[in-house]
């Protein structure tokens, strides 16, 4: 915001592109970042689909595009690129990592947003460096983590009666599986390299193994209750493979109005039953 108006009108085409593209980098990945977060959570408070097609073709048009920028990265690296140079394309830290990085990506375009409009300034790092850097944990950071788990679990609890937003309980399962995931390494790894069992109060390391307990058993009831019935929504698209098998139950006097359906896993292949005709 401060360099664009300054830098931008006597570069070349090309590098007008390169620059606009660096300036909107962070803006575009915490944007696409909180999207896919936020999407299963609306889907399931509003109980809608967002494209009328069966989750097996979102996969098959998503998949080139998924396999091209896996592609230029492998290219990328190849050539030396990669910092480190032999740094894995494909890993589960990278996974974390990028779940780890957008909130505060997003954070910081808003404190961008906020020093152009009242003339302050905040030096914002996302990793600490130097003397500030510190060997304990700030709990506002397991914090943003521990809600956003949170967040993504509660929707799975309390939906019900759902009619087409089935299918988002699991990828809203996911989404808390990942920043599950993010806690636990976080207090681990904290607890662990830096010796902070040793040096830090015992509350303090109570709480944040707290944390971890309550993301994890929240992902685990999530999963518990509604994961095979997430799943055999997902399905539609799959036939004749069979992932999970919908069992109804009897309604009418002494059983409620309601149609009872139970989900169990049942992998295998449809068949078509055989007509006897007469």
């Amino acid at each position: 915001m401060q360099h664009t108006r300054r830098y931008l009108a006597p570069l070349p085409p090309r590098l007008k592109f390169l620059f606009v593209f660096c300036q909107l980098w962070y803006p575009l990945f915490a944007a696409t970042s909180a999207m896919m977060y936020f999407a299963p959570i609306i889907a399931l408070a509003f109980d809608m689909r967002f494209a009328d097609v069966t989750y097996p073709e979102f996969l098959l048009h998503a998949a080139p595009v998924i396999i091209i920028l896996t592609v230029i990265a492998f290219r990328i690296r190849h050539h030396g690129y990669f910092r480190p140079h032999d740094a894995p394309v494909l890993s589960w830290e990278k996974a974390l990592f990028l779940t780890l990085q957008w909130p505060w990506a997003f954070w910081g375009c808003l404190m961008a947003i906020r020093d152009k409009l009242t003339g302050r300034f905040v030096d914002f790092r996302i990793t600490p460096k130097g003397t500030s850097a510190k060997a304990v944990l700030p709990l506002k950071v397991l914090a943003v983590y521990t809600v956003l788990a949170l967040m993504a679990i509660l929707p799975v609890l309390v939906s019900d009666d759902l009619a087409n937003a089935r299918g988002f309980l699991l990828l809203s399962l996911l989404n808390a599986l990942l920043y599950t995931l993010v806690v636990a390494v976080i207090v681990v790894r904290h607890l662990r390299d830096s010796d902070a069992l040793s040096h830090q109060p015992a509350g303090l390391s109570l709480v944040q193994c707290g944390a971890v307990v309550l993301v994890v058993g929240g992902l685990f009831a999530g999963f518990q209750t509604r994961g095979v019935e997430s799943v055999h929504a997902l399905a539609f698209g799959l036939e004749p493979l069979r992932l999970v098998r919908a069992e109804y139950g009897i309604a009418g006097a002494g059983q409620g109005a309601k149609e009872r359906v139970d989900f169990v896993w049942d992998p295998g292949w449809i068949t078509r039953p055989e007509i006897a005709i007469p």
